[in-house]
């Protein structure tokens, strides 16, 4: 009991430290800025309020309703962004959503939760790592400003499931492996971290693995509970056909896949994503710890290749990097993050440029209440 006591007071000497007031006051300073943009309509993307009505719908009505696109359940919602699909996200997200809708369907609260959200992985990247300083980067994140506090983007689900996974991986094996796909749940990308988990687990008790594998297959019973109400694994895979989209694709000679984005921009986003690309494959040879690099390299090659991929997508990467295990070289790959998508921070300091939604929210307060 006086070991534990002490071990509060140190910590609570270490909070009020030089260092430790510096880390307070930039961490309320980001959080006042996401709040403000939190208050502020999205200009860049309009899939909030289509997330926030399927919510709504399947909350009311029932879950096969995500089957049905919003102009088909309602054809007054036909200004929807992509109102004529029905809902191409996995069932984790869409559970989000329905939560959403119960509580405050509105645009502010959906921005405010995921920026909450954001907060909490930060504080499971300290638990996780005990740097402060990579809890501050991963806060700071100009791509996660920008997208989830403005924009709305809900990448800090599958954030929020991986850094959990991460932190329980090496507690409790079982609960790990089921958030983990419970994260594949939210977007799909969280598969690539499955091949660290699998080695890790190997080099620790190989006999586990057939135990662990099937607690991560028994934490997609909610996609096979989904599925009896309507194709969920036809309509997330039909997502990468709606669009041909990438501002990072390998080809530049493919001019479709940048449409509106200036030269400069594309120019940036090859010379960033190649640059971080060369980095981690280099550092990847020289510590020789594929296992721990696997993610990010995968994640990084996924969208240069991809046919789909967008800017916001980059607010995943650090927690794929979280696995390094040479705290110096995660540090620096953290703060180097930023350059993946160097439009965030453009349009924190100057305002939005380029394509934007025009006056999709024009009638629309993020404060007021959608209904259906």
């Amino acid at each position: 009991m006086q070991k534990s006591r002490t071990n509060k007071g140190q910590t609570l000497i270490n909070l009020l430290s030089t260092k430790g007031m510096i880390f307070i006051l930039l961490f309320t300073s980001i959080a006042c800025l996401r709040f403000y943009y939190c208050t502020q309509p999205p200009v860049n993307t309009g899939d909030l309020p289509r997330h926030i009505y399927y919510g709504l719908y399947t909350e009311q009505r029932a879950l096969a309703t995500a089957g049905q696109g919003l102009a088909e359940l309602n054809p007054l919602l036909s200004w929807v962004a992509w109102s004529s699909l029905p809902y191409n996200y996995p069932i984790v997200t869409l559970l989000f959503f329905i939560v959403i809708g119960k509580l405050s369907p509105t645009i502010f609260f959906s921005k405010f939760v995921l920026t909450l959200i954001e907060a909490l992985n930060s504080w499971l990247i300290f638990k996780y790592s005990r740097q402060r300083l990579l809890a501050l980067l991963f806060w700071a994140s100009p791509i996660s400003i920008w997208w989830v506090s403005h924009e709305g983007q809900f990448e800090p689900l599958q954030s929020l499931f991986v850094i959990g996974a991460l932190c329980m991986l090496s507690k409790r094996k079982s609960l790990a492996f089921i958030l983990l796909a419970l994260a594949v749940q939210v977007k799909l990308t969280a598969i690539l971290l499955l091949p660290y988990f699998v080695l890790s687990v190997r080099r620790d008790n190989p006999n586990d693995l057939i135990m662990l594998l099937t607690a991560f297959a028994m934490g997609f019973l909610p996609t096979g509970f989904a599925m009896f109400h309507y194709p969920i694994i036809t309509q997330v895979l039909s997502s990468a056909r709606s669009l041909t989209y990438n501002p990072y694709y390998w080809n530049v000679l493919k001019y479709t896949m940048f449409l509106w984005n200036p030269w400069w921009l594309v120019a940036f986003n090859q010379l960033a994503t190649y640059g971080m690309l060369i980095l981690l494959v280099t550092w990847t040879v020289k510590l020789r710890e594929i296992k721990s690099f696997f993610a990010p390299i995968s994640f990084i090659v996924f969208c240069k290749i991809s046919y789909l991929c967008q800017f916001w997508y980059f607010v995943l990467h650090m927690s794929f990097l979280l696995p390094i295990q040479d705290k110096r070289k995660r540090l620096w790959l953290f703060a180097l993050t930023p350059l993946l998508d160097v439009r965030s921070s453009v349009q924190i300091f100057s305002g939005p440029f380029g394509y934007t939604v025009g006056k999709y929210y024009e009638t629309m307060d993020v404060f007021m209440k959608l209904v259906i």
